[in-house]
């Protein structure tokens, strides 16, 4: 800021020298009263854009040297029209300034309510996922006890029974309420992951990849964790699973991969999380990662909420090799990352 301060000054001090050095010019060695005095709204728009209302005070400083000159000439003929140029310049700066004011309290505000917005949509979030595991916990406690209990009594049934017949019905039955259970237990795990706020983040991801990226669709994992872990605040531990989950998600629908590498490191002053895949990859224009409107809602999203969080999303992906995500979270203050 004070670099940037100091190079306005130094423009602005550039061109009011500029303009003296014209005035000398005209009056004193071409001896013409005439000044082209049209270049001087260069410096007076400048100022009032950087400065706002305070650019007056170089339209003020410019009129006043016509003025002057008019004083010291005493050039009747040209009265009219330098003190025509004088207030012109006072309004240039004065209108100028006062639209750049306007417009920077619009883009402030616009400002905030983007950063509103996007803490509101993050909120949503987290209180979707806690909302999501208090059903799947219901479920798992209430329903998937009693379906389990259910079927241990149908065992003890099976073996009272001295019928073939009804043995046979209890085994057809004890078919469905296992295929009722297993999808009760996909479902919970869908819902929510116990294990993230059980366990902890890297476990949890672990458990996701060898349930969902092996078990179910086939593809291959590495998972990698390094660094001294400690206990993550539950916000910073729910977005970055959703957003790692959200990945993994992507790679399944889209990629076609046949390996995923998941890597997560925890440095000193960062958060790293990686995620890569052998998969067709994808055009990074087409994606349209930085884009509301380009329909690719699911990257930016991810972006949106890193950034809420001060982090970062990094892409790294052409259309054979496959594709490499990192994400990156700063480590700024102990309410970013608690210690157990």
């Amino acid at each position: 800021m004070k670099t940037k301060k100091l190079y306005q000054f130094l423009v602005m001090f550039i061109f009011l020298g500029g303009a003296c050095l014209a005035t000398f010019y005209f009056r004193h060695v071409l001896k013409d009263a005439i000044l082209i005095t049209h270049f001087f709204y260069i410096p007076i728009i400048l100022a009032s854009l950087w400065w706002k209302k305070w650019g007056v005070i170089v339209a003020l400083v410019l009129g006043g040297q016509l003025v002057a000159i008019l004083l010291l000439y005493e050039e009747a003929e040209y009265v009219t029209d330098i003190y025509m140029r004088a207030v012109m310049f006072l309004v240039m700066a004065f209108v100028v300034g006062l639209l750049s004011e306007r417009y920077t309290e619009t883009r402030e505000q616009i400002s905030d309510y983007e950063d509103e917005l996007r803490t509101l949509a993050t909120e949503l979030s987290l209180a979707e996922e806690r909302e999501k595991h208090r059903i799947a916990v219901e479920l798992h406690d209430n329903f998937g006890q009693e379906l389990a209990l259910f079927r241990i009594k149908l065992e003890d049934m099976k073996k009272a029974s001295t019928s073939s017949d009804f043995t046979q019905e209890i085994d057809r039955f004890s078919v469905h309420l296992r295929k009722s259970i297993k999808g009760l237990r996909s479902l919970t795990f869908d819902l929510s992951s116990s294990t993230l706020f059980e366990l902890g983040f890297e476990k949890a991801v672990n458990e996701w990849l060898q349930a969902r990226m092996e078990d179910e669709h086939g593809i291959s994992t590495e998972f990698t964790s390094a660094g001294e872990w400690e206990s993550l605040d539950e916000n910073i531990k729910v977005v970055l699973f959703q957003t790692v989950r959200e990945l993994l998600i992507n790679v399944v629908k889209h990629a076609q991969a046949s390996l995923v590498k998941v890597s997560i490191q925890k440095k000193k002053t960062e958060i790293k999380i990686t995620v890569q895949d052998d998969g067709t990859g994808f055009d990074f224009a087409e994606a349209g990662v930085g884009s509301k409107s380009s329909g690719k809602l699911g990257l930016f999203s991810i972006r949106e909420r890193m950034g809420y969080l001060g982090g970062s999303l990094e892409i790294d992906s052409r259309l054979n090799p496959g594709s490499r995500v990192t994400l990156r979270l700063p480590l700024k203050s102990k309410d970013t990352f608690k210690g157990s």
